[in-house]
């Protein structure tokens, strides 16, 4: 949608305001035989986001785009297929370390989550239910059960199915909890974040 105003000041000229709302386009109609393709982008969507969020950059990109990104290879050639294949390993050996190396990352919620832990200032403070709040503590963590798991295999070329990626099991159910100063988002048994006002 787009909107235009003209307002007429000058020699009494009237305002105009013009409203284009474009047809919308046809839905997408997603048949039973794309189910699968549809359910495989979903999961690999969350649990690239999720990655991300706790730090895990690599392994992120390894889940989300496992052929890599198709709009930076250029039309299939052997000396391409061979950059690619090259890229590929080398991506997956790096998400491998960077799971590995996930021991090293913050303990958090009781050690059964790595991920990172950040706390920041306020530019000035605030004021909630007559509390000073000045400064903000965010932590996220992922499943130490998962991040061994996907860590054996971070590239997964086929479709993602529980019966070969067990990490699977351990998405669930988003489950929100706060008070005033804390919020804590659930994401299954895989993925917790927590924001703390302090």
């Amino acid at each position: 949608m787009v909107s235009g105003l003209s307002i007429g000041i000058e020699d009494s000229n009237p305002s105009h305001l013009k409203i284009i709302d474009p047809e919308p386009e046809d839905p997408v109609i997603i048949t039973e035989s794309e189910m699968e393709f549809v359910k495989d982008a979903a999961t690999r969507g969350v649990m690239a986001k999720l990655l991300r969020s706790t730090g895990f950059e690599t392994a992120a990109e390894a889940v989300a785009a496992p052929c890599g990104k198709p709009q930076a290879i250029p039309p299939s050639t052997k000396k391409t297929d061979k950059k690619r294949i090259e890229f590929l390993s080398d991506r997956d050996r790096r998400a491998r370390e960077e799971l590995l190396e996930s021991t090293s990352r913050a303990h958090l919620f009781g050690g059964r989550y790595r991920g990172r832990e950040v706390t920041f200032q306020l530019p000035r403070p605030i004021y909630i239910y007559d509390d000073m709040i000045s400064k903000v503590t965010v932590r996220q963590g992922m499943n130490v059960d998962a991040i061994y798991l996907l860590r054996e295999q971070p590239t997964i070329e086929t479709l993602i199915a529980p019966s070969r990626n067990h990490w699977i099991d351990m998405m669930g159910a988003n489950n929100i909890q706060d008070d005033e100063q804390t919020a804590t988002l659930q994401f299954g048994s895989i993925f917790r974040s927590e924001l703390i006002l302090n």
